[in-house]
């Protein structure tokens, strides 16, 4: 095929097809794979499936937008070196290489926290609407001495 005054055309050989034009190339090997190198790719599409056995994406940034993201996989690592801001729902078991920062911590109603480290805090802590620094134990003598309430924990 000829190129043509627009800088572009289709060369092919035994091995593959390329298709350039306009500082864009499309490869199209022999063994099948297809490479694009182009300043940008479009796909405008109702539907896409990806099957592969493996897929990799390689850059500065990435930016998804959907109203629903579903991930399911047998193992699921997520890697961030900032901070994430919003609503992470999570069905099922989490488990935590690593340490826990958190603040403003709630909504667990429902939710069982299991630790099998020890769990340190600057604040209080509550349970069952009692306080673990603030409380108090009621007592009273059997031997005539009177009743009434130990001080707070030291």
């Amino acid at each position: 095929f000829p190129s043509h005054d627009t800088g572009g055309g289709i060369e092919a050989n035994p091995e593959d097809v390329e298709i350039q034009y306009q500082g864009s190339t499309i490869h199209i090997r022999k063994d099948g794979s297809v490479e694009v190198n182009a300043p940008v790719v479009l796909v405008n599409t109702e539907t896409a499936t990806l099957n592969t056995s493996a897929a990799e994406v390689n850059a500065d940034s990435v930016t998804v937008s959907a109203s629903s993201i579903t991930a399911s996989a047998s193992t699921l690592t997520i890697t961030a070196t900032t901070g994430h801001t919003g609503d992470i729902t999570v069905t099922g078991n989490v488990n935590v290489t690593g340490l826990v920062s958190a603040s403003g911590f709630s909504g667990l109603a429902g939710a069982a926290v299991t630790a099998t480290v020890p769990i340190q805090t600057t604040q209080d802590v509550t349970a069952g609407g009692i306080s673990l620094s603030g409380h108090v134990h009621p007592y009273t003598w059997t031997d005539g001495s009177g009743s009434g309430s130990t001080g707070v924990p030291t």
